[in-house]
């Protein structure tokens, strides 16, 4: 397998995104319920409002998601690259996962503001905003949204341990570093340290 093809199977949207639900489903002993709630919710707004504004709305909602996924999956490598050329200057575990992950940037991209915009057209037009329906999808959402941006810079950050060894001269993979911001990531989602998690 060349490098690009490499670089495509572990980077691609559709594949970033699987991952994104392997970590879920792994660590999120809660999602699953908000997901079937959710996915209930579809059908009972479809009925209320009509497919093609309940299609729509989910549409808009996944690219603001997937927006979040692709910009922090290039932080995380962005994060090892920089650990590596300043190895006296890891500063990655040192501050909350918010900062690291840049979510003021992250929140103000033109594709996830796009996606708002049509969003907010939407509640505004079917007067949803107080629909029961309309809060568990919204629930599932902000969901993802919290806890994608978070394991897609994971998930950036130990892909670059392999992406990098074939692309950035003299690429050493930190091993410790990578184990700390796992153990980082373990805590933050309550897992216990004998649990195993999918990596790659």
């Amino acid at each position: 397998m060349d490098i690009k093809e490499m670089v495509n199977n572990l980077l691609n949207d559709s594949v970033i995104v699987e991952k994104m639900f392997d970590y879920i489903d792994a660590w999120c002993e809660d999602f699953e319920e908000v997901k079937t709630r959710a996915e209930s919710a579809v059908d009972d707004m479809i009925a209320s409002i009509g497919s093609e504004a309940v299609n729509a709305l989910i549409t808009a909602l996944k690219l603001q998601v997937a927006s979040d996924i692709r910009f922090a999956t290039s932080q995380g490598i962005k994060a090892n690259l920089s650990e590596f050329r300043n190895p006296s200057n890891i500063v990655i575990l040192g501050c909350g996962l918010e900062h690291y992950v840049q979510e003021s940037i992250m929140l103000n991209l033109p594709a996830r503001k796009n996606a708002e915009k049509v969003v907010s057209e939407i509640i505004k037009d079917y007067e949803i905003a107080d629909m029961e329906c309309f809060a568990s999808i919204m629930e599932f959402h902000t969901y993802l949204e919290t806890v994608c941006p978070k394991l897609a810079h994971f998930y950036g950050y130990i892909t670059a341990n392999k992406i990098l060894s074939l692309t950035e001269p003299g690429y050493v993979s930190n091993q410790m570093q990578t184990m700390k911001y796992t153990r980082e990531m373990k805590k933050y989602f309550g897992i216990s340290d004998d649990k195993s998690i999918p990596l790659l």
